[in-house]
């Protein structure tokens, strides 16, 4: 298989635990998710966006995300509250001034249930 040129450099994430690679994990003191999930990821190994081979990952989704907390709370297994993708989405507006990112070669992606 003959192997193409990737056109994205950087890909922002926002989500639930489809696409967490440690969000949740650092919020609840590296308590939560226990084994056998792997290394803070909802998942016994790499996930799908670490997969697609892109090097420059910004994640912003946390396991346990729901799409607005004003309609269903999202919650850890330690009650604490996480932050949802629209909350997710304002976090991140509020610091891409500060990243040097190329937008015509970054890739966005929303997943959550």
């Amino acid at each position: 298989i003959e192997s193409k040129e990737i056109p994205y450099d950087t890909i922002v994430c926002f989500g639930d635990s489809n696409s967490d690679t440690g969000n949740a994990y650092k919020l609840t003191g590296y308590k939560w998710p226990v084994p056998p999930y792997n290394n803070g990821r909802f998942s016994n190994g790499k996930i799908w966006i670490e997969r697609l081979g892109i090097q420059n990952l910004i994640n912003n989704a946390y396991g346990s995300a729901t799409s607005d907390n004003n309609l269903v709370r999202s919650y850890t297994i330690f009650n604490l509250t996480v932050p949802d993708v629209r909350q997710q989405i304002a976090t991140y507006k509020t610091t891409i001034h500060s990243r040097k990112i190329n937008f015509h070669r970054t890739l966005y992606v929303i997943w959550a249930g």
